[in-house]
């Protein structure tokens, strides 16, 4: 609104919760307004889905709203749905005056070479491949508990060395008393 310093962005999706905060845009000076362009000025390749003019108090400036995406190298037609030529007419206004109805042709925002993201190859989870020797060599429990107290011996150090107090020196037995 009017006098205000920052813009929400929320996505909308079917099922709950369904608004999610996606951007937010801040200044230290307050809007006076916004005015949004057509959707043919977005950089679609960088996932801009709104660019406006914003008029503050002393200055006109170009602002734009992107959301977050992994895969830009594809179109996000999730986030740009075939989109409304709002700047043509769907009819005349002599067909309106006359009760006719028609709806505003759309268009496709993906530029071209662009593979849409709903048709990128998907990509396989990754399988860890072992060798058979790993599942033909099952080991006993006493095996397990033999390599299990190597490894902690290994860590620990040995359980013969010396303590560390022992390389202390002492008092002398006089000085006890």
């Amino acid at each position: 609104g009017k006098g205000d310093t920052r813009v929400f962005l929320f996505e909308v999706t079917p099922e709950p919760p369904q608004f999610l905060e996606c951007n937010t845009f801040s200044t230290s000076d307050p809007h006076k307004g916004f005015q949004f362009l057509r959707k043919l000025d977005c950089a679609v390749r960088d996932v801009e889905i709104l660019r406006a003019m914003r008029l503050g108090s002393t200055s006109l400036e170009p602002v734009a709203f992107r959301v977050p995406r992994v895969k830009k190298e594809f179109f996000q037609d999730d986030v740009f749905p075939p989109s409304r030529v709002t700047w043509e007419p769907a009819l005349s206004a002599t067909d309106w005056l006359r009760g006719k109805d028609l709806q505003q042709r759309t268009i496709n925002l993906c530029p071209d070479g662009m593979l849409a993201v709903s048709q990128a190859p998907k990509e396989a989870p990754g399988r860890k491949i072992l060798p058979s020797s790993v599942y033909l060599q099952e080991k006993s429990d006493e095996q397990k508990k033999e390599e299990l107290l190597n490894a902690m011996v290994a860590k620990l150090g040995n359980r013969d060395d010396p303590l560390p107090q022992e390389a202390f020196e002492g008092v002398d037995e006089d000085e006890w008393d």
